[in-house]
């Protein structure tokens, strides 16, 4: 990472060692695991913005996730010229079909571009089925603008929902390109021949929210 972007944006050594590590339990998983050996249907969710858009979708027309569906080309930053590519919201619900087949795992993308948290809080369910039987949250790319205690309160409302889903918080490094102006909240280097932002890092797992 260094020697690509000019900077180490990871945490060093000593910070690893001041953090707390909490593993919590499994319980979750090993429900959704034995939902998963019994047939039982699995609605798989995803909600975020732009990253989670780009984790693709199949059965949702009009939708930006289905060019990432791994049939329709498109121009990737790092492709000479458009290709076909499956997001990995795609490719987790490949993998659970290929596993558990009698499930027949379904995919229902809900993010939206450029979309807090805090925006998204009000409606969650309008796009976004209460059956859900596990949800990737990814609110890292908007990391600038997201407001911490809606992260909290969409967790906890997902934690309420009979049966409870697995939640997984999917951390992404965000990179933007933008002006060559800077802010008090950005770094500016050169990557290439584009002008790269990278923003705050947001690390949020489901054993960091206080939710009892």
């Amino acid at each position: 990472m260094r020697s690509l972007l000019g900077h180490n944006y990871s945490l060093d050594h000593a910070s690893l060692r001041r953090s707390l590590v909490h593993l919590g339990d499994d319980s979750h998983f090993r429900r959704l695991h034995a939902s998963l050996k019994a047939g039982d249907p699995l609605t798989v969710g995803v909600i975020g913005a732009s990253v989670a858009q780009n984790g693709g979708c199949l059965n949702q027309p009009g939708h930006r996730c289905m060019f990432f569906n791994g049939a329709v080309p498109v121009k990737l930053e790092w492709a000479e010229k458009p290709q076909p590519h499956k997001g990995f919201a795609v490719r987790l619900v490949e993998l659970l079909k290929a596993a558990w087949p009698r499930s027949h795992p379904t995919l229902v993308n809900a993010a939206q571009d450029g979309t807090p948290a805090q925006n998204m809080l009000p409606c969650l369910f309008t796009h976004l089925p209460r059956n859900v039987g596990l949800v990737v949250v990814e609110f890292g790319s908007l990391a600038l603008h997201l407001r911490l205690p809606a992260a909290e309160a969409i967790a906890r409302k997902l934690l309420v929902l009979q049966p409870q889903p697995v939640v997984v918080f999917l951390t992404i490094r965000g990179l933007c390109k933008r002006t060559k102006a800077e802010t008090p909240e950005t770094i500016r280097y050169t990557l290439g021949s584009h002008w790269e932002v990278p923003y705050r890092r947001l690390n949020l797992g489901p054993t960091d929210l206080p939710i009892g």
